[in-house]
């Protein structure tokens, strides 16, 4: 069986269309409504704003570096 999936730049599914076969793209209507549902979900992906992990930066001194802050 083929399948449709149209994912966000992260990974986010919009439209996972499964099982779709010969029929769905050769009969008029069933073409027209996959198209549709294919159009809005490309719509939906383009205007979706993709969720950016936040980078942490992260710095490990040595011992030696460390200065002595007790009186």
């Amino acid at each position: 069986m083929a399948r449709i999936v149209v994912q966000t730049d992260d990974h986010r599914t919009v439209l996972d269309e499964r099982h779709v076969q010969l029929e769905d793209v050769s009969d008029g209507k069933a073409s027209t409504d996959l198209m549709a549902r294919l159009r809005k979900a490309v719509g939906k992906a383009e205007s979706t704003t993709p969720k950016r992990p936040v980078k942490r930066l992260l710095t490990i001194l040595p011992a030696a570096d460390y200065r002595e802050v007790s009186g």
